[in-house]
This record gives C-alpha cells, structure tokens and sequence, in this order.
C-alpha cells in the first residue's frame, strides 16, 4: 500500500519542493529554512539536530529517510525526552528507503508514522517508548519486526499492511495494541510477548501462518469480522474473560496447550480446530462452523459445551466432526450436532460422564453379506475397532469393508481395550436414559469381549453361542429366525420319529387261580410302536405342531410319543423357550425408555 496522498496533490504543510516530481520534493521544510531534512546542507542538519530539545513538535512529514538519516534523527532525539517528555515526531506520509531501524533507543514523545512507506525492513530492536507509536495505513514492503521492545503507551497499526511476516518476539504492551484492518500478506509471529492491555485486532486480514506462541493477555483480545488462514494460539495464558466472537479461519484455527483461567465464549468458523492441550478452568462456549476438531488432552475444570452454531434458515444437521478425544477429560464436556465417524476416544478420561445432545453419530458397520445370503447388521462403531478390523494383522476376508489399515502396523488398540471403550459409551447413554441408544455401544462392547477371549476358554464359546443365536440379546430377527428353525426341525423330528404308530391301546390280564378263588386283572397300556410308512401326513404334522408349539411356552403336549420323540420334547422344552426369550428381549432393548 502507498501512502493515501497522492504525489500529484501538493501537501497541506510547507514542503521542499527540491525534486522533478510535479509538485517537488513534499517533505516538511526545517525550521528556518528552505529545504526538508533530506535536502538540507549538512551544516543546517547539525545546527537543526543541536536545538531538537527545545521543540515540542517535531515535524518531518512527507520527508524521505535513508536508513543513516532516520538512525542520525532518532539518536539525536534520544536526549531530548528530559526537556520535552509530552513531545511528538510527526514523520506522516515519508517514505523509507533501505533498512529502518530503532534498535535500543529510549523515546517518550509521540511517534506518527502514519501513511507511510517502508520499502526496507523495520526493525525494533530493544528499544522503550514511553508515549503512544502511530503506524496506522502504512506499509511495510519488507516486513516488521520488534524484538524485546516494551510499549508504556498504546500502539497502533491500524489499517497496515504488510508484505512479508510481522515478528514480534518478547517484550510487553502496557497500553492497548490496537490493529484493526491490518493485512498480513505472508502471517504473523508473537513469541513470549506480554500484553496488559486490550489486543484488538478486528476486520483484519492473515494470510499464512499468524501465530501468537506462548504469549501473555491480560485483557481481551477482539478478532470480530476478521478473515485469518491459519490462526495459532501456541502456549498462551488468557487471565481474563474472553469473547472470541464472528471471525474465520480458512484453514486452521489451532490453541495446543493454552490456558483460559476465566469464562470463554468462542465463535468461528474454521475447517481444523485443535484444541488439543487446552486447559479451561472456568466455563466454556464453543460455537464452531465446518469445522474439524482435535479434543485430546483437554483439561476441563468447569463445564464445557461445543457445538455448531444454529442457522434456522439452515436445517438442523450436524457439521460439527470430533477428531480425537484421546486423553481428554470428558467429565463436563458436552457435544451437540457432533460426528464422531472418525473421534479416536483411547485413553479419554471420564468417557462414562460425556453428554451426547442434539444430532450425533457414529460410523456405521459396513454393508456385508455372507456367501451372498445372510448379511451383518448394521450398528454404530469406533474408529479404534474399524482400524483393529482393517489391521493386515487379520485376515483379508475379515478385513473386506472396514477401510484402509493404520499407517502404522499396530497403530490400534486391542479388542479388550475396545470393549472398555464401549463399556463408558453405553454408560453414557443409559445415564441420558437412551436405552435404545446405548443398544449399539452394548453390541460393541461384546464383539470385543468375545474376541479378546481365545478359543480354548470357554467364556468365548459362551459369548459366541450367544452372538450366533441373538446378537447378545439385541437381534429379536436373529432369535425368531433360530425359533423358527428350531420349531421347524422339531416339527420334522416329531413328524418322523416322535409320533407313535398308532395310539397305544389298554389291554387287561387276568389270572385264575386253580381252586376257583378270586380272579385278577391286571390293566396295562403297550409300549407306543415306532411309526412305520407314510410319516409325513397331515394328521401326524397336526400332533407335531401341536407337541412343538407347547414346548415353546415350557408346556408338555400329553401327547403319547415314542421315545425318541420324548427326547425331542424334552430338547425342544429346553432350547425354544429361551430363542423365545432372547426374541422379546433384544425387542425390549429397542423399544425401552
């Protein structure tokens, strides 16, 4: 940016004039005489430079600085501040040629470098200044750097901008920084630096990596309706309240390992958020649009609520993705409108106490079928467990459907690991009261205990029955359809091998004794006969359905049957009642409030 003036109109103070430019040199004229500094004899210029400690205002607009002259200007000014501490160097609209350079100087006037152009890199080195520092709509072509400076009054930069990167490397701001619409062209550095005052910094623009790393502020710092591409906060104390509100990251907005020891209100849209390492003692709001977020190692101390901000022109649908949970403290963390597709959540601490509210989501099992008939049912799943099943550890055709493998070859956690996991999830859940909910997190829970179990015990054969037969007691299809079968071969076996022949018939013996006495009788029943021909009639599938249906509800029939079909009765008065059972309670688990 050059200076808002243009060369063509002549300036409002008494000016040189000592150029081919239209309107000459436009630098201020030295107190009694005709030219500005630049263009002085060097005898007036020592003679000027003696007396600067009886002027109040020192006035060298539109001037042009060689690096030796502003060096030579500033160092005669350091002696002066004693006579005249309230005193102002107005060098407004100069332009600087070479490296600019105030390097452990001591000043307490006023300083105006407004509208300004630096086609050399500006340098603070050291340096104490007393009074406010105005560079407001100036520009620097090479960059701005202040290193252990400190500022007793404000500082200004508004409307700046800058070619290469603003470095600010320790020293402290007592009085307000003040930057609104300042354009960062290749980003910013703020390094250890300390600032006790307000830090505003609105309607700006940061192209780049702008970054505020281990770094101090003690009072707010203002970002509203500022557009940034890559925002840090690196290491940094916030002391007091802050309202972070209406400003966009195009990329990402990171604050590793920052501490916030007082409420946060944080609005923004951005398309990474880390927060990972973030310690916040006090209350939370996190509002964020679009955005990615990196939750691990968070420390929360009050309660803490992240979210997408509401659009009611907008339908309600989560936009909000959580990347990683690892190690954080989810006791007072509260998620809305979240997707945690791909949330890594090994090591989070108190997962059994996070708050899942609004719309939120889980990535689904894939869609697989088995030879081309059965296929798994879908549920909600961790990232961790996709990751362990698409390990090339496993087998390949275990591995179909459930993505790329880590990068690394044991970048997953263990089944038994898993299942704890999922232990915290459905507690969750159950505490909301969403029973439905923490259905899915159950199953979850006991694919992974049964597959952390070897063969050779027999808890894994137990858990595998109970997979095979039920789902863990949450598929009533699986049930029914195992009942159904069941019934089915009972039906079958009764047909074929548990119905009698024919009703056993009762028949009486008598015995008659020699000398005429009393006769006996003796009243049996014969044995039911084995069937022989046609076994499958309709008169016999009546009897078996009715046989089958009665031990389904724990019943004896009364029919007479052979032996074989006793031990069929007895199988089937054992295993129906409970597939029935599993049934209504995987429909319980679904429908239950």
């Amino acid at each position: 940016m050059t200076a808002s003036t243009s060369n063509l109109e002549p300036p409002e103070w008494p000016h040189c004039g000592r150029t081919d430019d239209p309107v000459g040199c436009r630098g201020a004229r030295v107190p009694g005489a005709d030219a500005c500094l630049s263009h002085v004899t060097p005898e007036t210029r020592a003679d000027y430079f003696s007396t600067l400690h009886s002027l109040s205002l020192i006035d060298h607009r539109g001037t042009e600085f060689t690096s030796w002259l502003f060096r030579e200007l500033f160092r005669s000014l350091q002696n002066t501040d004693e006579a005249e501490p309230n005193g102002v160097v107005d060098l407004s609209e100069s332009r600087f040629t070479g490296e600019t350079s105030l390097s452990g100087i001591s000043l307490g006037r006023k300083i105006y470098l407004a509208e300004c152009q630096f086609s050399g890199h500006v340098r603070l080195d050291r340096a104490h200044f007393t009074n406010k520092v105005y560079f407001s709509n100036s520009s620097f072509l090479q960059g701005l750097s202040i290193s252990f400076c400190s500022f007793t009054d404000e500082v200004n930069l508004f409307d700046c901008t800058l070619s290469k990167q603003l470095t600010v490397i320790g020293g402290e701001f007592y009085e307000d920084f003040s930057a609104e619409g300042i354009e960062l062209q290749q980003g910013a550095l703020f390094s250890g630096v300390k600032f006790d005052r307000i830090v505003g910094i609105p309607h700006a623009q940061g192209r780049g990596q702008v970054t505020f790393s281990g770094s101090t502020f003690a009072r707010t710092i203002w970002l509203d309706d500022s557009v940034w591409e890559n925002l840090n906060f690196y290491n940094s104390t916030f002391q007091v309240r802050q309202s972070m509100q209406n400003f966009t990251c195009t990329e990402d907005l990171n604050m590793n390992g920052s501490r916030f020891a007082e409420p946060l209100t944080l609005n923004a849209k951005a398309t990474r958020v880390d927060l990972s390492g973030v310690q916040l003692d006090s209350a939370a709001t996190l509002r964020l649009s679009s955005a990615s977020v990196d939750l691990s190692n968070l420390i929360a101390f009050q309660p803490v609520s992240i979210s997408h901000p509401s659009d009611p022109s907008q339908p309600r649908v989560y936009l909000l993705r959580v990347k990683s949970l690892h190690g954080a403290d989810c006791a007072m963390l509260t998620l809305t409108d979240v997707s945690m597709d791909e949330c890594l959540m090994a090591g989070a601490l108190h997962l059994d106490q996070i708050s899942l509210e609004g719309i939120w989501s889980f990535a689904d099992t894939p869609k697989r079928r088995v030879y081309g008939l059965l296929r798994y049912t879908q549920r909600m799943s961790i990232e961790e467990e996709r990751r362990w099943r698409a390990s090339v550890l496993r087998p390949a055709l275990l591995r179909k459907g459930w993505g790329d493998p880590p990068a690394r070859t044991y970048d997953f956690s263990v089944p038994a690991a898993l299942a704890i996991i999922y232990r915290q999830l459905r507690k969750a859940r159950e505490d909301a009261k969403d029973e439905p909910g923490a259905a899915d997190f159950y199953y979850g829970e006991m694919e992974m205990r049964r597959h952390s179990k070897r063969w050779r015990t027999a808890e894994r054969w137990l858990l595998q029955l109970y997979w095979i037969l039920s789902g863990y007691g949450l598929r009533a299809s699986r049930a029914l359809s195992w009942l159904a079968l069941a019934m089915m071969a009972t039906i079958l076996l009764m047909m074929g091998f548990g119905i009698p022949q024919s009703s056993p018939k009762m028949e009486a013996v008598s015995t008659a004794p020699s000398n005429r006495g009393k006769v006996t009788f003796e009243i049996d029943k014969e044995s039911a006969k084995n069937p022989t021909g046609d076994h499958f009639t309709g008169e016999r599938f009546d009897e078996a359905l009715s046989v089958t249906l009665n031990s389904v509800v724990f019943r004896s029939s009364g029919e007479e049957l052979t032996t074989a079909g006793g031990y069929i009765e007895m199988a089937s008065r054992l295993s129906e009642p409970v597939l029935l059972g599993l049934a209504a309670l995987a429909i319980r688990g679904r429908v239950k409030r």
